[in-house]
């Protein structure tokens, strides 16, 4: 094919407009992404953080419980210029990278284990594992949210606790069911799920796993926004809503 621009058709109105090169972070949002031993930070990330010039040698990672919100802890991550002497177990180590400017916080392992939520996305796929920033104008800091994202197994059918939460209910690690009740033993009860039960093959939803999470302090409205997220991400993922889901004694239409 020839790029002469003479054999391309006559237009009367043909306007070239000549895109410049931008930088590597420019236009991106700052995201971490979550590995097994440290936390990778995007250069985008380690620009707005204020990590760039390699200044912070630390970092402190806050929880604050936003209560009020129902279901969304934040996490505040909190660069520091710390002295050996000084250094404390709540110091995490900044280590820059050499070929550019983004930066890997280590020693995060404890972290997960002292947060299930954050550990629950750690274990999912890839790409879920890139965690998106946010800028608090309050504290001038950067945070990411946790919601509840099933961080808790049911290991029986016998000890359920009777707790506020938002569920899920898989088979063969095809989700079945997804829904929020104020009371996780009772509504288990009332969709046939019980160890009898299951112990023969005859519940009401097909089931091999039954994952929690506890929300307490959320209102009634604010269970049904978490299990309405949830159910709108499975069905951008999968193109439909899970096979058993009910709403207002109806089933939602897929």
């Amino acid at each position: 094919m020839s790029n002469d621009l003479n054999n391309l058709p006559q237009e009367k109105n043909l306007v070239f407009i000549d895109l410049e090169q931008q930088s590597g972070h420019a236009n991106k949002k700052p995201v971490l992404t979550l590995g097994l031993h440290g936390m990778h930070v995007s250069v985008s990330a380690a620009v707005k953080m204020g990590l760039k010039g390699k200044k912070y040698n630390y970092c402190r990672f806050s929880l604050v419980k936003a209560n009020d919100k129902g279901h969304i802890d934040r996490i505040y991550i909190r660069p520091e210029i710390v002295s050996p002497d000084e250094r404390k177990k709540k110091h995490y180590l900044i280590n820059y990278s050499k070929l550019g400017d983004g930066a890997v916080i280590s020693g995060v392992k404890t972290l997960y284990d002292q947060l299930p939520r954050l550990k629950k996305i750690l274990e999912g796929k890839f790409s879920d594992r890139r965690i998106e920033l946010n800028f608090c104008e309050i504290s001038k800091l950067h945070y990411f949210g946790l919601g509840a994202n099933f961080d808790q197994t049911l290991l029986s059918l016998n000890k359920v606790p009777k707790v506020k939460a938002v569920y899920r209910i898989s088979y063969k690690d095809t989700i079945q069911n997804i829904g929020e009740t104020n009371n996780l033993a009772r509504r288990l009860k009332e969709k046939g799920i019980t160890e009898v039960l299951a112990s023969k093959g005859v519940t009401e939803i097909p089931m091999d796993k039954v994952e929690y999470s506890v929300m307490e302090n959320a209102t009634d409205e604010q269970r049904r926004d978490c299990e309405w997220e949830h159910l709108n991400k499975h069905k951008e993922q999968f193109g439909h809503y899970p096979p058993f889901n009910h709403q207002g004694g109806r089933k939602v239409q897929n």
